[in-house]
């Protein structure tokens, strides 16, 4: 979701700014962290060579 649709949907302006800081911040709910980790190890394992 892009930030403006967030806004639109209610996203607060803290929680988007802290988004890049989600595992040091309280304002994501345990549901939202783990879909933040899942994304992020997605990344990561994306960019990973096998060889």
């Amino acid at each position: 979701m892009h930030t403006k649709a967030a806004r639109a949907e209610g996203e607060t302006e803290q929680r988007l700014y802290e988004l890049s800081a989600w595992r040091e911040t309280p304002f994501y709910s345990d549901r939202e962290r783990a879909a933040l980790e899942w994304g992020s190890n997605g990344r990561r394992n994306r960019h990973a060579t096998t060889e």
